[in-house]
């Protein structure tokens, strides 16, 4: 794939859109191996961007090599193949990582079907994150929407997508834990039942465990709105 990879920032704008986002970007190639999914970070902004490091990267080789760990661990996740670092003067231009597609139904969107939570789905996804937290995986960016799965019979299957922000340690403290499930969902009804039926796998008290992960939600979204109204009257400021 290396030749592949190399032409991926002259192919990448004309390529299949596969997702867009505030951030990041996903196209779809088709290449020898299969189709594989290219995604283009968003760096930082000015000046932030000036202390990354083209050796270190920025999320690209993150992704990979967090991808390889978590292989070798038994979590599943799509296939890596690569990651692609461009450089200018010294600095990180773009940053691009490539895995294979893989064709799993995602969390967020079958959660809460016809109005009513799907307490089944609730229950495998609350052990599969006991699983994860247990091997020592603080994913960083857990939210259901990163969560993919698949249904054969009664039994389901996980992977997560988006594993820059993992952080690896073993035994992984109670306040990572706690922490990594502040940003699960919006929808407080889906929130509340993943967290009891968590504590309940942990032995944990459920109503305990849900004060504390609320308290830390609470100020996790106070920092958002505190963040997107700074970057709102920077942006005001700076169009005057």
């Amino acid at each position: 794939m290396e030749s592949f990879i190399g032409e991926i920032p002259s192919a990448f704008p004309s390529a299949e859109l596969f997702y867009t986002g505030k951030r990041n970007t996903l196209r779809l190639f088709s290449t020898e191996c299969g189709e594989v999914v290219v995604k283009k970070f968003k760096l930082p902004a000015f000046p932030w961007r000036w202390f990354l490091s083209p050796e270190k990267g920025y999320k690209a080789r993150k992704a990979y090599f967090n991808a390889l760990h978590l292989a070798a661990i038994g979590i599943d996740t799509p296939s890596p193949v690569g990651y692609l670092i461009e450089e200018r003067g010294g600095r990180i231009s773009s940053e691009y990582y490539i895995n294979l597609r893989q064709d799993s139904k995602c969390v967020a969107e079958e959660i809460h079907p016809d109005g009513a939570v799907d307490l089944i789905l609730c229950r495998a996804v609350a052990s599969f994150l006991v699983s994860l937290h247990s091997k020592g995986v603080y994913y960083g960016d857990l939210t259901l929407a990163n969560i993919l799965f698949s249904k054969d019979g009664d039994s389901f299957s996980f992977g997560m997508v988006d594993t820059d922000r993992c952080v690896f340690m073993n035994p992984l403290p109670k306040w990572y834990c706690l922490r990594d499930l502040r940003r699960m969902t919006r929808d407080m009804e889906v929130h509340r039942i993943m967290v009891e039926y968590y504590a309940s796998f942990r032995g944990w008290n459920p109503s305990r465990t849900l004060r504390q992960v609320n308290f830390l939600k609470f100020f996790h979204e106070l920092r958002k709105k505190v963040h997107f109204a700074s970057r709102k009257l920077r942006d005001t400021f700076l169009s005057k």
